[in-house]
C-alpha cells in the first residue's frame, strides 16, 4: 500500500502522508483485518472524506 522512496544509500524515506497511512494499516491489522481488506477499508473511508469535503464546498 505504501512504498517510500529510497535514498542514494538505499534508506527508506517517508512522507507523513505515507506515515499516516502506515498508521491506519496498523490499526486495522490489529483489529484482525487481513491486509488487502485493510487496503479496501482504507480506499472506502478515503472515497468517504473525499464526497464529504466535495458537498461541504457545494
Amino acid at each position: 500500500m505504501v512504498e517510500p522512496a529510497r535514498s542514494a544509500g538505499g534508506h527508506r524515506r517517508w512522507s507523513r502522508a505515507q506515515l499516516r497511512v502506515a498508521a491506519r494499516v496498523r490499526v486495522l491489522l490489529d483489529d484482525g483485518h487481513p491486509l488487502g481488506s485493510a487496503e479496501v477499508i482504507i480506499g472506502l473511508q478515503d472515497d468517504v472524506a473525499a464526497l464529504r469535503d466535495e458537498l461541504d464546498r457545494s
